[in-house]
């Protein structure tokens, strides 16, 4: 479970552009192919916008509020309305993809690490089965590419594409039980797997809902197109999208089949709805004129040889080997040029904004409008920047450490750090009783604490027995201070720091 804290961005911000174009892979798509597609809602539906996981570029009307996060989720700050439309430019993994893949094996890729870190875990109770299974497969490939792509094909190859593969066992791991046992399931089925398998074999993969849409013009894209598959990393290349089902979203795969258009052609106009409500994420696996079941559309798959057939590997083979089309061998596998996906991850739930009425002007409206937005990010960029320095400014100007510093005397060295502490102990709920010394009070308040105890015992004498300050006891509270600062919780640092931009550190006259 992806339970780390996502950043938002406003998508139009143009401060982030280099944020956007990490999430985005809008880098190094020279191994893709582009795909132009114009979307308009039908029906109500989440906050969620679909976009291609790759993404060049995107339109949407600017009194729109739109969002992105940082694993490339899109969503508006409502839920969608039924004629909000935008255009997009995506990129899809074209012939040349493998070949990309190995050239860039040794480039610097900083995001490569995070995808190391975040999406090589594994759940417990994988069945070492699956691990000598994997073995098999990837055994003879040196490259991240030819990994994926063995497992994404005897995935294709040996399990079996069902809307009714029954319930899995309570107590066992799902993906072991069905590489293993059953071998028969729906997309979700076969995108876990590859994903679990991928990261088995030390290839950085995820899990990716969305919709698969086929190509053409005029499309409308139901609750049935909704769609499961793998995405891989590949370093110096970003994330790349295989499907291991060899059955897809139903109209999806039936559109794709029935004809492709060129991508530099007009561009592709796509209906999408909402997400549906309730019934099973995939449709019946579509079938060609001659009853073969298609293959899936969309990122590079090597696909078995349909006239020789693949043998499958049984659940207890000693030594699982992988099973590989006849054809697969080195060479890249061909993606069809314009049956892409739609989709990312599971949406975001948005923030808080609220949208602004569409506008009723043209360019020129649109143009002022970029002028008014200009504006106001800069007039706010500069309020966060003034406010930045002020609260700085009064974070140094109340610090006791420095204040002590740069006190004349130790006397008054001495009382700064004790009002200091005092300010400090009360974010605590801790302070002096009525009648309490400060030896006392210390020592109640901090057990621990043995230079605060002292130091509040030459506070008292320094104030009520006349006895000189020295530097001594003013290193003495300094060290107090820090230990009681580094013991502070996280909320009680911060009450504590906007008492002191705020309200400062207290009266240093004299012992309260």
């Amino acid at each position: 479970v992806d339970d780390d804290p996502k950043a938002r961005y406003l998508f139009y911000d143009f401060t982030r552009g280099s944020v956007r174009s990490r999430v985005f892979g809008m880098d190094g798509n020279e191994a893709f192919v582009p795909v132009r597609v114009e979307v308009e809602m039908l029906a109500e539906g989440t906050s969620s916008l679909f976009v291609t996981g790759r993404l060049e570029s995107f339109d949407m009307p600017l009194d729109t509020a739109v969002y992105y996060n940082s694993i490339g989720e899109l969503f508006l700050s409502r839920r969608v309305q039924p004629g909000d439309s935008y255009s997009l430019t995506g990129w899809q993994a074209g012939p040349e993809v493998r070949a990309a893949v190995i050239a860039a094996q040794a480039d610097e890729d900083p995001n490569y690490a995070d995808a190391l870190e975040t999406c090589l875990l594994l759940p417990d109770g994988i069945d070492a089965g699956v691990y000598e299974l994997v073995a098999g497969i990837v055994e003879g490939c040196d490259n991240d590419f030819d990994r994926a792509a063995a497992i994404e094909a005897w995935l294709y190859a040996n399990c079996t594409y069902t809307l009714e593969p029954g319930y899995p066992d309570a107590g066992r791991d799902f993906v072991s039980q069905f590489v293993l046992e059953t071998r028969e399931g729906y997309c979700s089925y076969f995108a876990t797997a590859m994903a679990v398998m991928c990261r088995i074999a030390g290839v950085p993969a995820r899990y990716v809902e969305g919709y698969s849409v086929p190509a053409g013009e005029d499309v409308v894209v139901t609750g049935e197109d909704a769609h499961a598959w793998t995405e891989v990393y590949f370093n110096g290349i970003g994330w790349v999208a295989f499907d291991p089902s060899n059955g897809s979203g139903g109209a999806s795969e039936s559109g794709a089949a029935g004809g492709e258009s060129d991508p530099d052609d007009t561009a592709d106009r796509v209906s999408e709805s909402d997400l549906p409500q309730s019934g099973d994420p995939d449709a019946t696996p579509p079938s060609s004129d001659d009853g073969a079941t298609l293959p899936p559309e969309g990122e590079p798959s090597p696909t078995p040889d349909a006239g020789e057939p693949t043998p499958t590997l049984p659940p207890d083979a000693g030594e699982p080997t992988p099973t590989l089309p006849p054809d697969a061998g080195d060479s890249s596998p061909s993606p069809t040029p314009d049956a892409g996906f739609m989709g990312e991850t599971t949406p975001t739930p948005p923030p808080g904004a609220s949208d602004a009425d569409p506008p009723d002007g043209g360019d020129s409206d649109r143009d002022l409008r970029w002028l008014w937005i200009l504006l106001a990010a800069l007039l706010l960029l500069l309020a966060v920047l003034l406010a930045a320095l002020w609260v700085r400014s009064r974070l140094r100007a109340t610090d006791p450490m420095r204040l002590s510093a740069a006190a004349p005397t130790a006397a008054q060295a001495m009382l700064i750090l004790y009002r200091s502490m005092l300010t400090l102990l009360a974010q605590q709920g801790q302070g002096p009783l009525n009648g309490e010394s400060p030896g006392g009070f210390a020592r109640r308040a901090c057990p621990g604490n043995g230079d605060f105890a002292a130091f509040a015992d030459s506070i008292a004498l320094c104030a009520y027995a006349r006895r000189g300050a020295d530097r001594e006891a003013v290193e003495r509270g300094r060290r107090a201070y820090q230990a009681m600062l580094a013991s502070m919780r996280r909320g009680e640092r911060l009450r504590f720091a906007l008492a002191r931009i705020f309200r400062g550190l207290g009266d240093f006259s004299a012992i309260p």
